[in-house]
Formats: structure tokens, C-alpha cells, sequence
């Protein structure tokens, strides 16, 4: 029997369900394994993870995605200010309860703000609750912990709070150099030079610098933060001279490293203010519209710091004209800048908003369809039952009529035996009764004369049979033609043998035949001979005797 078609259905909604949980399970284990990456090779992560296609991934892929793409992009050192991705990350992982990502989550988005707001007192307080969420979940992963510290010291730095951004930032050295983590340890070595820089420790921001120093710094990008290191250094020590030729080493090596990554109008501008400070005016305007020159566009909120500061010069020089056009300047950047910050803060609060109706929309989207698909599977797997219980139920019921008639066959050729037989026997009672009333008449007789008594006696049994005969003819003809109809094919055979033929055809024995016919066994035997014999003389019978009758068994 073929298949129903809800069967296939079920087959292919479960092959379906189980290629897309493999699938979602690939996806899985492949950012997992680039998490796993993150310390040693983030750059190779990088690349990776902008290879996969996130439209294709499933909820909670997405979410780790997005992720380990924040993570990323610290690490590689690219300042992410757009948080609307890890937020989706962060609900996701608080909603599943997976508090390690949770954390993670909620502290690169910590990360993101700073990148925004370096000195906001919220971005601090932020940090901090991101330490008692650590706590209370008893997250304890080194790489976490270490980016958490490392963070709260480059704020502390920020607020002038040296000795504790010292201490944060040891705390994150330490952890780091526990996990093997030597590009963020070379960056931990920078961040406490420049804290020692600004406490005045010169041996050990030195010391710091010279771990910097022993590290790879073939990259044009670590051997930029290097120069700008060292130039820091001898601008702190009021050593300009040599400052100014890491400044303009500075300058040479941005044009090597790709494009946006370094503030070139700020080197234009940290050159001019060191001429300015040696009262070169000319030099120093130059570079300082160097520096404007650069900002045609950049991104860089400080347009309307260099007009201030270029107009000062121009006024310093006695060039009031220049002077008043660039304070002009200076304020409408400033009012071009701060409207535009707060447009685009308007519309990445907007963009957010309408993100996180969207993953609503979507998220309920997938709860509708895992609920109607699993609606669909259930009553699917009912239907089936159902069909399956009422199919075993119809061929019980079917075995059990099948049976039955098998049962009421088998009772009616009983009866059908039993019929025969009984007439069979009532004859033989009724012959004899008959015998027995002839042979006392005769008795009686005898009495009287006894000459013809022998010619009478066989006179009685002469009429006995006769009367045997005219039985058996009158049950063959009652009862053979309706109970064994095929017996009329068998024309040629005698009353006496088509009874013999019907009794062993009926499984009657050869010595049950002749007690019930009251003949000898050799007799019956004999019958059974001759009734075989006429049977397969017939050529003109519908069927093969062989196979039709049991007596030729």
C-alpha cells in the first residue's frame, strides 16, 4: 500500500526542521571557533567574520555575531561609535539567560560609549555596573575581566585620577599576560606610559615604553603609536625640539597607513602650536591651514578649535581681516558641528528605535511560526495516530469477520456432515425395525408351517435392501444436489457410490464408511476404487478431480 500523503508531509517537515537545525549548528560552531581566535590572530577574525552573510543567520547566531564583531573591532583597534547592533546582542543573551555573552555584551557596549563620551560621568558609572553584573553572574573570564579594567583606567586617566588608572590598568596587564594576550599587553605597556607620563615618572614610563619598544613594531600602525609615544614623552619634558621630529615622523608615516585612521589636520595642528610656542607665527599659520585643509572631509568635531586657534594667530600677527573671517569661521563650524552632532544623535536614537521595533516585529514573527508549525506538526502527528489506530481497527475487525465466516463455513459442512449422517443412520434404524417386524411376522408363520419359511426369510432381506436403496436414492436426490453441487458433473456414478464418495470426500475413514453403511471394509474399499476410476473417466469436467476432491489424496 502506497504511503498516505500526510506521511510524506511529516518526512519532509522533519527533514526540513532537522537540515536547518544542522545548518544553525555549523553557523554555531564556526563563530565559536573564531571566538576562540579572538586572542591570537583578531585581524584574521576580522576578515572572517565580514565573509558571513548575517541576513542568513538565525536569531541566535545573529546575536553572537554582532558580538563577536564589536569585539573584534576593539581589538583591531577600529572605534566603533554605532550601538544598536549590541544592543540586540545584549537582550538576546539576557532573554536565554547566557550571562557570559550577556556581560560581554553589555560591556562593549560600554566600550562603544566610551568611544563617544571619554570623560561623561555616566560612561564611568556604566563601567561600574558592569563589574556588579560580573559579580552577581560570577562571570570570571581573564579576556573580559581584562578589557574591564583596562577600560575603567583609561577613564580614570581621563579624569586626572592617575594612581587608580595605574592600578586598573596593571590589574589588566597582569590578566592578559595570563592568557597570552601580548597585543593587548603592548597596548597596556602604552596606555601605563602615558600614565606615567602625566604623574611625571619618567624612569618608568621609559620602562614601559621599552616593552613597547621590544615588541614587533614593523607594522606602520605600531610604529606610529610608537613615534607619537616617544614624541609625547619629550613634549612633556618641554623638549620640543626633538618632540617635533616624531611629530613630523608622525606625519610621513599616516600617508602609509590606510586612509581615515589616523587625525591628520591634529598632527597639522600639534606642529603649528610647537612653532607658535617658539614664536614662529609664519611656520606656525602654515601648518595651521595645513591642518584646516585636512578636516575637507573629516569627520572631526574640532573644525572650529583650529579656526579659533588660526585666527588667534592672524590677530597675534596684526592680520585683522584674516582674523575676523576665521572667527567667523570658528563659529559657524561650531554651530554646523554641535547641530549636526545632535541631528545625528537624533537619528541614531531614531534608527535605534525603529531597529528595536523591527527585532520585535521579527522576534514575533518567529514565535508565530515556530507556534503554527509546531500547531501544524501536532495535529499532523493526531491525524496520524488517529488514521493509524482507526486502520489497525479495521483490520482487526476485518481478520476477526474474515475468521468468522471461516468458523461459520466450517460449522455448516459440520452440520451439513451431520445431516447426512443422521439421515443415514435413520434409515439403517428405520430398515431395521422394519427387518425385525418382517423376520417376527414370519416367526409367527413358522409357527404354523415352517415349508416356505426360508424363501420368505430371504424374500425380507430382498425387500430390505430394496428399500435401502430406494433411501438412498430419495437422500440423494433431496440433499446431494443442494449441499454438493458438484456433484452433478459426476452423472455416471451410482446412489450408493455418490453417498460413499460424499462420506470419504468429507474426511470419513474407510472403516467409519462401512460401520455406517453396514458393509464390510474390503466393500467400501472396493467402492472407492470404482468411484476414482469413473470420476477421471470423465474428460468433460470444469476443473482438475485431483485437486477438487480429497478422496484422491
Amino acid at each position: 500500500m502506497k504511503s498516505p500523503c500526510y506521511i510524506i508531509v511529516i518526512i519532509l517537515t522533519l527533514f526540513f526542521f532537522s537540515c536547518k537545525r544542522e545548518v544553525n549548528r555549523d553557523d554555531a560552531n564556526r563563530l565559536k571557533k573564531l571566538d576562540m581566535a579572538l586572542i591570537s590572530d583578531p585581524y584574521r577574525v576580522r576578515d572572517s567574520l565580514d565573509k558571513i552573510k548575517v541576513a542568513a543567520l538565525d536569531e541566535a547566531n545573529s546575536a553572537y555575531y554582532w558580538l563577536l564583531s564589536a569585539v573584534t573591532n576593539e581589538r583591531c583597534g577600529v572605534v566603533e561609535k554605532e550601538d544598536s547592533m549590541i544592543i540586540i546582542s545584549e537582550k538576546h543573551f539576557k532573554d536565554r539567560k547566557d550571562y557570559m555573552n550577556f556581560c560581554r555584551s553589555v560591556l562593549y557596549k560600554g566600550v562603544i560609549r566610551y568611544n563617544q563620551y571619554k570623560q561623561d560621568t555616566l560612561t564611568a558609572t556604566f563601567f561600574s555596573n558592569v563589574g556588579n553584573l560580573m559579580l552577581r553572574y560570577r562571570v570570571n573570564d581573564p579576556a573580559t575581566k581584562a578589557t574591564l579594567y583596562k577600560y575603567l583606567g583609561k577613564l580614570k586617566r581621563a579624569n586626572g585620577e592617575f594612581a587608580n588608572a595605574a592600578e586598573y590598568l596593571r590589574k589588566s596587564r597582569q590578566l592578559s599576560e595570563e592568557i597570552n594576550d601580548s597585543l593587548e599587553v603592548r597596548r597596556l605597556d602604552l596606555e601605563l606610559f602615558y600614565v606615567n607620563l602625566a604623574q611625571k615618572d619618567y624612569s618608568q614610563a621609559l620602562a614601559n615604553i621599552a616593552h613597547y619598544i621590544d615588541s614587533d613594531t614593523t607594522n606602520p600602525l605600531k610604529a606610529y603609536e610608537l613615534n607619537e609615544a616617544i614624541s609625547q614623552f619629550f613634549i612633556e619634558r618641554e623638549e620640543f625640539d626633538i618632540a617635533i621630529v616624531y611629530l613630523r615622523n608622525m606625519l610621513e608615516m599616516s600617508g602609509r597607513i590606510g586612509k581615515g585612521v589616523i587625525d591628520r589636520s591634529q598632527l597639522y595642528h600639534r606642529i603649528s602650536l610647537y612653532y607658535r610656542n617658539k614664536n614662529m607665527l609664519d611656520t606656525a599659520i602654515g601648518y595651521s591651514r595645513r591642518s584646516l585643509a585636512a578636516l575637507n572631509g573629516n569627520a572631526s568635531t574640532n573644525g572650529h578649535v583650529y579656526y579659533n586657534y588660526i585666527a588667534g594667530l592672524y590677530e597675534a600677527k596684526g592680520d585683522l581681516t584674516n582674523a575676523i573671517y576665521n572667527y567667523k569661521k570658528a563659529y559657524e563650524s561650531h554651530k554646523y558641528t554641535y547641530s549636526n552632532y545632535t541631528s545625528k544623535n537624533v537619528s541614531r536614537i531614531e534608527s535605534l528605535y525603529e531597529t528595536s521595533i523591527k527585532e520585535a516585529d521579527l522576534q514575533n514573527e518567529r514565535n508565530n511560526r515556530k507556534y503554527f508549525t509546531l500547531l501544524g506538526i501536532t495535529i499532523i502527528g493526531v491525524l496520524t495516530s488517529i488514521t493509524l489506530l482507526l486502520r489497525k481497527r479495521v483490520k482487526n475487525f476485518r481478520d476477526e469477520s474474515h475468521l468468522a465466516k471461516k468458523e461459520i463455513r466450517k460449522a455448516e459442512n459440520e452440520v451439513s456432515k451431520m445431516k447426512f449422517v443422521n439421515e443415514l443412520n435413520e434409515m439403517s434404524i428405520g430398515l431395521l425395525n422394519q427387518l425385525m417386524r418382517s423376520v417376527s411376522i414370519e416367526a409367527d408363520r413358522n409357527r404354523a408351517g415352517a415349508s416356505d419359511t426360508a424363501d420368505r426369510l430371504v424374500q425380507c432381506i430382498s425387500q430390505t435392501k430394496k428399500s435401502s436403496k430406494e433411501r438412498i436414492a430419495e437422500i440423494v436426490q433431496n440433499n446431494f444436489i443442494s449441499d454438493y453441487p458438484n456433484l452433478q458433473y459426476l452423472s455416471n456414478l451410482t446412489d450408493f457410490e455418490k453417498v460413499v464418495f460424499v462420506l470419504l470426500d468429507n474426511g470419513y475413514s474407510i472403516r467409519e464408511v462401512a460401520a455406517l453403511l453396514d458393509r464390510t471394509q474390503s466393500c467400501i474399499s472396493g467402492e472407492k476404487s470404482k468411484i476414482k476410476e469413473k470420476i477421471l473417466s470423465r474428460q468433460d469436467l470444469p476443473f482438475d478431480p485431483k485437486v477438487m476432491f480429497s478422496i484422491f489424496n
